[in-house]
């Protein structure tokens, strides 16, 4: 073949083989070893040899290597598919990493120092970043000088065991070591060094020794037996981060240090799992009343798991009748007096509304989401299959089913839709600035019956925002309430 049917021919295996331009310089190590197999399988070569094969010379005479050179990927890459920008940000990216590597040690120091103060990094918040934020700070750097964090570790002259792979990401002892080079000796390094150094003393102790020390950072901190239990998930979040900032290490990791695990033989995970935290909380504090009682509830869910599903409804009929909740006050439940009766479902079958919902109805959900305590939708389900058929479950779900068709028509049908509404029920371009207060409540309460949304749902669905971009409320201001008007009206109002 001469040079334009070879290039032809390779640009077709690509394509077969769906190896974009956009897609060749993102290949990992493993994936550009798949392709050259590939190459290989088809030509009898492989990239290194299509390298030279297509004519492209390599300056100094040094090995060709695309699979473990960036800059032979990017020459390859831009011989067989042209000039595009992913070989031009490569380009871009190599010079801001010679840019930097041209500096001396100090000025690099200086850089970074520079860069992380304008992006709001100090000493006293690095210690304290998440994940999440360092990834982000992973993407700044990268933007900026074409290389991540990692690689700043080494530029930087920080010395570290060949043997272990460098992620400040990752690692707070890397992210200690980073930040200590840029900002010099802090107390936030130090007491970072203490609490590494006390979890190391706690890991060189027996394990009857590392309760009793357990057993006294709890005493210190006032979480007792009689109340370890009833830890809700927000407060052994907070228990987590109390351990974590002692130790250096979560409750997790306590239960992986005990080699504690559950039925199904996992690692516990006591924030998540109720039943994990009292199999911890025997662990540490031994046989006691309140997990006694615990285990009972856990019977008594699993006794409710292996009743029929009409037995269910009657064990939660009963349920509701002994607390006072009849279907006329279900209907009524505010979110807050749902929580309470998520409570109570928990400390009588150790389950809450959503768990409930899932074995009463048989389903997980048809939707994304399910949630009892916001979702009007989801308790009239539940309630409907609790306290059976009822003119209130079908009004509701004909106003929903309303709300529904209303998102389904042309903004210009919607608008004729609520213009026709509003003519019913006597409200007029001209009387609609004269709403008060409590006149756009008891709007919103009738749009709300008829649609299964109000007034401020509806600006989001017209498509309505304040000039700052903030969201519409028509019954807190009038100037919302006079765009929402214009809007459905089609005329000025003052």
């Amino acid at each position: 073949m001469n040079q334009g049917e070879r290039m032809k021919e390779i640009r077709i295996f690509l394509g077969k083989n769906n190896y974009t331009a956009e897609r060749w310089m993102k290949l990992t190590t493993k994936e550009k070893k798949i392709l050259d197999k590939n190459i290989q399988d088809e030509y009898g070569f492989g990239m290194s040899f299509l390298y030279s094969k297509i004519g492209i010379q390599k300056k100094g005479g040094n090995q060709i290597s695309p699979i473990k050179n960036s800059e032979d990927m990017m020459h390859l890459g831009e011989e067989i598919f042209g000039p595009h920008q992913t070989f031009d940000k490569y380009r871009e990216i190599k010079i801001k990493i010679e840019k930097f590597d041209k500096m001396n040690q100090g000025e690099r120091m200086k850089e970074i120092r520079i860069f992380l103060g304008k992006n709001n990094y100090t000493a006293e918040r690095w210690m304290e970043l998440t994940t999440k934020e360092k990834k982000t700070l992973d993407k700044n750097i990268q933007d900026k000088y074409g290389f991540g964090i990692s690689f700043l570790y080494a530029k930087i002259e920080i010395e570290k065991g060949r043997e272990k792979n460098i992620s400040p990401v990752s690692s707070s002892e890397d992210m200690m070591h980073l930040g200590e080079k840029i900002f010099g000796p802090h107390k936030l390094f130090d007491e970072y060094r203490e609490k590494r150094e006390r979890g190391r003393v706690f890991d060189a102790m027996s394990e009857s020794k590392q309760i009793k020390e357990v057993q006294k950072f709890l005493e210190k901190n006032h979480y007792t037996v009689d109340i370890w239990m009833s830890l809700q998930r927000q407060e052994k979040q907070i228990l987590d981060k109390n351990i974590q900032e002692e130790y250096g290490f979560g409750i997790r990791s306590l239960c992986a240090n005990w080699a504690l695990k559950n039925k199904d033989k996992k690692t516990l995970m006591p924030v998540s799992y109720s039943e994990d935290m009292m199999y911890l909380g025997e662990k540490i504090f031994g046989k006691h009343q309140v997990f006694y009682e615990h285990i009972k509830k856990l019977e008594k869910k699993n006794g409710f798991d292996k009743i029929s599903q009409d037995n269910k409804i009657k064990e939660i009929q009963r349920f509701l009748e002994e607390n006072h909740y009849t279907l006329d006050r279900w209907l009524k439940l505010t979110k807050k007096e749902k929580k309470i009766l998520d409570q109570r479902l928990y400390e009588r079958y150790n389950f809450g509304l959503q768990a409930l919902y899932i074995k009463i109805t048989l389903k997980k959900t048809s939707r994304e989401r399910l949630n009892l305590l916001t979702s009007t939708e989801d308790i009239m389900e539940l309630g409907e299959k609790i306290f059976g058929s009822h003119h209130e479950f079908d009004t509701y779900r004909s106003r929903l089913e309303k709300g529904k068709n209303f998102d389904n028509i042309l903004e210009k049908e919607q608008i004729k839709e609520i213009q026709n509404f509003l003519g019913k029920n006597s409200y007029k371009a001209e009387g609609w600035m004269a709403l008060i207060t409590k006149d756009k409540k008891i709007l919103d309460k009738k749009i709300q019956k008829e649609y299964n949304f109000g007034i401020c749902r509806l600006c989001i669905k017209f498509k309505l925002q304040r000039a700052d971009e903030g969201r519409m409320n028509p019954i807190g201001s009038s100037e919302d309430m006079k765009t929402l008007g214009e809007k459905i009206f089609n005329k000025k109002l003052s």
